[in-house]
């Protein structure tokens, strides 16, 4: 039997304090984690609402919050590496340049990254979220059509319904894991200082040197994912707090374009027995109201994200 000594209690409870109110996400070996940043640079945050960009290289954080970074971590002896990952979006390709976090004495690692970053993922997080909500939204009609919605809001041509399948895979995984069952939050949360995002960070750092010790205060929240569990019926309950009216992108069938029957008559002539489908042009509203649209959603899906983050320590993906 294992016994729990006084450091090992109080080692938790320091942990357990940091991680209530963070939004900080555990990786799947507990070595590395994830703090999500809702106020990224301004030139980057400038880019993602309006997709318009005078450089294909961007900052995750301010010239000002990182020189503050570099000071905290100087005086509380931690390292800083630069990282960069490729993005799609707004028919734009683009590079984040993000910092991480390091301390020599241990192996754990910290990186900071926009709350939209996926690590790994071509396109941002809200790309993939719209995708599975407008599915679920609109009664699960067509993945196509969702990943058409999508793609033609966020400016992502190769985002197509087999991405948007996967990603409600990932999502019915973690909704196996953490049970969230209530609507994730779309009001705003205040922002900590980076001065107190580098102090909890460094306590991270100092408290947890391995992912033994995460294991023992988060359980299986902190291990490998389980076998897919069909988890369906709580993803619309999480997303259910945006409006429908964001996933108006595509109009009615009714306003969708046919090409019309030719009547003339001609020689009948020999056809394949396979049925040919019809191919539909898709008819979307205006780029005014998508832009509208896209705002919206984005403010909406950055809310949610940070809190699945500071409540399950996980990507909403």
């Amino acid at each position: 039997m294992d016994i729990i000594t006084q450091k090992t209690n109080e080692k938790q409870d320091v942990l357990e304090n940091i991680f209530r109110d963070i939004p900080i996400v555990l990786a799947a070996d507990g070595l590395h984690l994830y703090y999500l940043i809702k106020n990224p640079s301004e030139e980057l945050e400038k880019f993602i609402l309006t997709g318009n960009k005078d450089r294909n290289e961007f900052q995750a954080l301010s010239k000002k919050d990182m020189q503050e970074i570099v000071r905290c971590c100087k005086e509380l002896g931690l390292t800083i590496t630069y990282h960069k990952q490729n993005m799609e979006y707004m028919r734009k390709k683009i590079e984040i340049i993000y910092p991480r976090v390091n301390n020599t004495e241990t192996v754990m690692k910290v990186s900071l990254i926009p709350w939209f970053m996926f690590p790994g993922r071509p396109y941002p997080v809200f790309a993939y979220v719209y995708g599975i909500w407008h599915y679920y939204s609109n009664g699960k009609k067509s993945l196509r059509l969702s990943a058409d919605a999508a793609g033609k809001m966020f400016g992502i041509e190769s985002l197509n319904k087999s991405t948007i399948s996967r990603s409600i895979k990932a999502m019915e995984d973690i909704f196996a894991i953490f049970q969230i069952d209530r609507p994730l939050s779309t009001e705003e949360r205040e922002v900590s200082s980076i001065e107190d995002i580098i102090g909890d960070i460094s306590k991270i750092l100092k408290e947890c040197p391995s992912f033994e010790t995460l294991k023992k205060i988060y359980g299986d929240k902190a291990a490998l994912l389980p076998e897919r569990v069909n988890n369906t019926e709580n993803i619309p309950i999480a997303l259910s707090g945006i409006p429908h009216e964001c996933s108006k992108v595509i109009k009615d069938s009714d306003h969708t374009r046919i090409h019309p029957r030719d009547k003339r008559k001609r020689p009948a002539r020999p056809r394949k027995k396979e049925i040919q489908s019809v191919q539909r042009s898709l008819c979307y509203v205006e780029s005014q109201e998508i832009e509208q649209k896209r705002k919206d959603f984005i403010a909406y899906c950055r809310s949610m994200i940070m809190d699945a983050a500071i409540t399950y320590h996980h990507f909403l993906l």
